[in-house]
């Protein structure tokens, strides 16, 4: 995904992530990662498989 943008969300156990501008019919792959904070340094989960979203028309 070499044009891939991140976004952090910072609470919630579901999470609702809605994302403008895109278009219409159009798929998109989404992935997702955790992180935990220990002592100021965070660690990263792997990233989850790729999900293809397509969007409404």
């Amino acid at each position: 995904m070499s044009s891939a943008k991140s976004k952090l969300i910072k609470s919630g156990k579901n999470i609702t992530f809605k994302k403008k501008g895109l278009k219409g019919g159009k798929k998109y792959f989404v992935q997702v990662r955790t992180y935990k904070t220990v002592n100021e340094k965070r660690y990263y989960s792997e990233w989850s498989p790729s999900k293809k979203i397509t969007t409404k028309k």
